[in-house]
């Protein structure tokens, strides 16, 4: 399985003892070959995420702890680690999970504008609310 779909590609991996599979046999044998024998019972999956490494069943059964829950969640990690992902797949499981999924870039909100927009504001609150606006949170 590769990223590529040219026939030279498919010849060429099957050249070396690459061999056709179903997709089923290759999660078994995924999960076999990831298969921590010191892992906990908990959870082991979330919608739409990969992972089976001590911190992702750490994810999800923090996720799955809290979903079932009002709580408010702060996903933290570097840029690139899926901290999205997360976010839509626990809001999947919450009791919000029938509503929209908004997503709010706080990099590109100037900071002095930052709480405006994600909370709203009322005319006249600040220089140039000229009108009521809801925000997003």
């Amino acid at each position: 399985m590769n990223c590529y779909s040219d026939v030279d590609t498919v010849v060429e991996a099957m050249r070396v003892g690459a061999e056709p599979t179903q997709l089923p046999e290759l999660r078994v044998l995924i999960d076999h070959l990831l298969d921590d024998p010191g892992s906990d019972s908990g959870p082991q999956e979330l919608a739409g995420v990969i992972g089976n490494s001590s911190v992702m069943r750490e994810v999800y059964r923090m996720a799955h702890k809290v979903t079932p829950t009002k709580a408010t969640m702060l996903i933290r990690g570097e840029s690139g680690t899926g901290k999205e992902v997360i976010a839509r797949a626990t809001l999947l499981l919450s009791p919000f999970g029938d509503k929209p999924f908004v997503t709010v870039d706080c990099t590109t909100i100037p900071d002095n504008l930052l709480e405006f927009s994600l909370f709203g504001h009322e005319r006249g609150e600040f220089t140039n609310a000229k009108d009521n606006e809801e925000g997003v949170g």
